[in-house]
């Protein structure tokens, strides 16, 4: 994918600190196990005004803007499909 960017003229980095975001843990109950991953991730990609991913999950567990859809840093509100939603009507 970041080959094909390239081509297409965009810059495209990898933050070192990018590590698994949590989906795994999270899906599977572990959900205060999750939050220093989410945590993590969050970090790593905000200095960067988009992000790309093949993985649909993982973009899920990390929106632009927080708070998270699984809400594994404890935040309350709606979820990314619920203001999405509501932005709608």
């Amino acid at each position: 994918m970041g080959r094909i960017l390239e081509r297409l003229g965009v810059d495209v980095d990898f933050p070192a600190a990018q590590t698994c975001c949590g989906q795994p843990q999270y899906n599977t109950g572990y959900r205060r196990e999750t939050a220093p991953l989410v945590r993590r991730t969050v970090d790593a990609f905000a200095g960067y005004d988009h992000v790309v991913t093949p993985s649909g999950s993982c973009a899920a567990m990390v929106p632009a803007p927080p708070p998270l859809p699984c809400d594994p840093l404890g935040r309350r509100g709606k979820t990314a499909r619920g203001r999405q939603e509501q932005e709608q009507h």
